[in-house]
């Protein structure tokens, strides 16, 4: 049956329509109100699908094309589960994860084929959600219906945002287990995320207002307030790309809106747009404007160039398989086993990309449908509708498609930089936008009413789907995927807690045959071993195993050694060992040559992992004085200059060697490298006080503890009435001060020392009088007088 083509809202668009993305957009603001929780996210995405398809089947058949594409992208998530026989030889890693350590990979393409059916499930899903709300044929009645309640919510989210900022309420946001309650902004657990979802729902606003205002409504200033929210968001949140996102979308909005104004006042509106931002990031003295005034260079060039390090080692290492990547799901796993980047103390997770993280998981028969769906989807939004009339109410319908369209090129856009569309809050969210930004095909052919009941059953899908997370929230790992291994190492830990070690081991033994690549589950299983009393062989293959899963990250090297302190101190130099192979951190070194003092072969194997001067120094603090020296003759020949420590680390030295070794030998070095005494001069002072050679020790205070002096500043030169001066302001510092200079100009060195040493009891009397009275001391010979009162400035050691 044929649409009218005179009719701008076709028959498509009826009260299911509108309940029908009505629930879309409530389900979208729920999602990012809660910081898009990828189970909450997904539960109630897959049963507002499965309610509204029942409810409101798609009533418009959705671009061949478009959804060629989308079976393509669904097929080859899949594909993951298929042989890797099919597709060439097995990869090094697995062989050697396989004959080293006698991990089981299974032999498909991807190596946890679980994590991937679960991430190609969760694929699944967002294509019905898109294509449920594009199979409405959504006119302009529900685009501006939406369109206005996103705009608001994003607004409203962002002024809770803003609350809880300043203290005024707390929402427990950003809802991460990683980060403390009020760290980051908002809900998301990436400051990032949380500004796109600002500059989303800023624009909106600004568009809803513009809609208003042209249509005479009084709601206008509404959404123009509505727009100012979440970009004072924006700036509070520090957000250097929420920013540049804002500008953009909003400069490209202003673009292609439609205004009927000359170019040069778009241009001059765009100005005014840029200059007044800028106006209220300057006013507001911190957030973003501080951050953008006052950042260090260098830093940020440092984070760059670790960006673009990620995604350098994301291509070299996607190269090995461009196709059809490791599986999805596997990138944490993956990467971390193969990457060359130096950072011990962290793993990477993902690739700073949305599109490289697909590319490695999915390879490129991944990204060409995605690629060229979007590139339809723009054409079945731009332009006029087939039908659409020239009326001023065809021009507002395509002035919202136009928002629709720009909000999901920022989210596109921020995408090849970051990862926003893996946080399924705002997956949810820009496909929403991205239905609404389809034009209305009026003339198009719709589903008969057989059809509409035979696709009705459809909806079992996503029922099913939202059953299967209903029952995982509850603890039973029926959807697949990362989800599952989450429920159980939940039930791992409830074992745990009930003491019941033996479920927990057997519980771990499912979850390692499931996810082989999961280097914490060897690590807890090891240690449940230990505390099981399991032969130590056992344990030691666990371990060995987390740390060939891991092989760049230092920490659980430390956690597995202090673990084997507690049952088999020996073995902790394995871990501890492999720990300095990962990284040479001396503070680590100190905390286990402490943890070590109680057990000596331990103790000394570590101090033979001393490899750079600072973990040197760190083993003659704690040496035995036997082994003193022969350590302090290792640390000179390592480094003979001492340039490789900081002073801090050189007086440490400094007063160890004083202390535990040969004193003279000291003197004698510090006397030869000048550059040492800035950092030992306190103790060349004392050894010369204590042999009384008090003059040599005034002229190394004189040189490295003196501090500024201004001199006379008074323009008296009368030295009686610079006496009486004082003599009246006896309280007054800088009448004596004068008073002494001039007494000392005039030779008359007793009293001028009395003025100093009167002058020296007042309250407010400053440091460098102390220095002057020693020189005073000093110039008559009186260098013990000189050395003492010179002692006073410093705090000897």
């Amino acid at each position: 049956m044929l649409s009218s083509s005179k009719n701008l809202d076709p028959p498509q668009s009826s009260k299911t329509a509108t309940f029908a993305v009505g629930a879309a957009a409530l389900t979208a603001l729920i999602v990012c109100f809660f910081g898009g929780k990828g189970l909450l996210t997904l539960t109630l995405v897959s049963t507002v699908s499965g309610i509204v398809w029942l409810i409101s089947p798609p009533n418009h058949l959705p671009s061949r094309s478009l959804l060629l594409g989308a079976l393509v992208l669904v097929a080859v998530a899949f594909s993951g589960l298929l042989p890797s026989s099919w597709f060439g030889g097995e990869e090094l890693w697995r062989s050697k994860l396989s004959s080293s350590w006698g991990i089981p990979i299974p032999s498909t393409v991807s190596p946890q084929p679980e994590l991937s059916l679960g991430a190609a499930l969760t694929l699944t899903l967002f294509c019905i959600w898109f294509f449920l709300l594009a199979g409405q044929n959504a006119g302009e009645h529900q685009r501006r219906l939406v369109l206005r309640a996103l705009g608001i919510g994003i607004a409203a989210i962002s002024g809770l945002a803003i609350l809880q900022k300043l203290g005024w309420i707390n929402l427990g946001w950003p809802y991460s287990p990683h980060k403390p309650t009020g760290e980051d902004m908002g809900p998301f657990p990436n400051r990032n995320h949380f500004s796109t979802l600002c500059a989303i729902g800023s624009i909106l606003c600004a568009a809803n207002a513009y809609d208003s205002y042209r249509r005479k409504e009084l709601s206008w200033p509404l959404f123009a307030i509505g727009a100012i929210v979440p970009f004072s968001a924006i700036v509070l949140n520090s957000s250097r790309a929420g920013l540049l996102l804002y500008f953009v979308g909003s400069i490209a909005w202003i673009a292609t809106s439609g205004m009927k104004s000359h170019i040069f006042k778009k241009i001059a509106l765009s100005s005014t747009l840029i200059l007044g931002s800028a106006a209220v990031i300057i006013l507001y003295g911190s957030g973003s404007g501080a951050r953008l005034a006052s950042s260090d260079l260098s830093a940020q060039s440092l984070q760059n160039e670790g960006r673009f390090s990620v995604y350098s080692e994301t291509i070299r290492l996607g190269l090995d398989s461009p196709w059809l990547g490791v599986g999805l799901g596997n990138f944490d796993a993956v990467f971390g086993l193969q990457h060359q980047l130096n950072q011990p103390l962290s793993r990477y997770i993902h690739p700073e990309s949305d599109w490289l993280w697909l590319w490695f998981e999915g390879g490129l028969l991944c990204i060409l449908p995605l690629v060229v769906g979007v590139a339809i989807w723009f054409g079945l939004c731009a332009g006029k509708a087939r039908g659409e009339s020239k009326s001023k109410r065809g021009r507002s319908d395509r002035k919202l498609r136009t928002v629709c369209i720009v909000v999901v090129f920022m989210a596109v856009a921020h995408s090849i930089i970051d990862v926003p569309l893996h946080n399924p809050g705002l997956a949810t969210l820009v496909l929403v936008l991205a239905s609404l930004g389809l034009k209305p095909t009026a003339d198009s052919r719709t589903v008969a009413p057989p059809q509409r009941w035979a696709i009705r059953t459809f909806s079992l899908v996503p029922i099913a789907a939202a059953i299967a997370l209903s029952l995982s929230h509850l603890g039973h790992p029926l959807y697949p995927g990362r989800i599952a291994m989450e429920v159980g190492q939940k039930e791992v830990s409830e074992f745990l807690s009930s003491n019941k070690l033996r479920d927990a081991s057997k519980r771990l033994d499912e979850l390692i045959e499931q996810y082989p690549l999961q280097w914490s589950l060897y690590f807890q299983r090891a240690s449940l071993d230990l505390a099981l009393r399991e032969p130590t062989e056992s344990a030691m293959m666990d371990f060995g195993r987390a740390r060939a899963l891991e092989p760049h990250n230092s920490t659980l090297c430390f956690e597995e050694g202090k673990l084997w302190l507690e049952y088999e101190p020996r073995l902790a130099i394995v871990p501890w060992r492999a720990y300095f192979e990962r990284t040479e951190n001396a503070e680590f070194f100190g905390i286990m040559l402490n943890l070590s003092r109680n057990h000596d072969p331990l103790h000394r194997d570590l101090l033979s992992l001393a490899r750079t001067p600072e973990m040197m120094l760190r083993a003659l603090s704690l040496a035995a004085p036997g082994d003193w020296s022969s350590g302090l003759e290792r640390l000179l020949k390592k480094d003979p200059t001492l340039e490789h420590l900081n002073p801090t680390h050189r007086q440490q030295l400094f007063s160890l060697w004083s202390q535990r070794g040969n004193k003279d030998q000291l003197i004698s070095e510090l006397e030869s490298h000048p550059d040492w005494q800035k950092d030992g001069w306190q103790i060349m002072v004392e050894h010369f006080a204590n042999n009384s050679e008090f003059d040599r020790a005034w002229e190394i205070q004189k040189k490295f503890a003196s501090v500024p002096s201004p001199g006379q500043s008074s323009s008296v030169t009368d030295l009686q009435q610079m006496e009486r001066n004082f003599l009246y302001n006896p309280t007054d510092p800088r009448r004596g001060i004068d008073l002494f200079y001039a007494q000392k100009t005039a030779g008359k060195w007793d009293e001028a020392i009395l003025t100093l040493e009167k002058t020296m009891q007042l309250p407010n009397a400053p440091d460098y009088l102390i220095q002057e009275l020693a020189a005073l001391h000093a110039e008559r010979g009186e260098f013990r007088l000189a050395y003492d009162t010179m002692k006073k400035i410093y705090s000897p050691q």
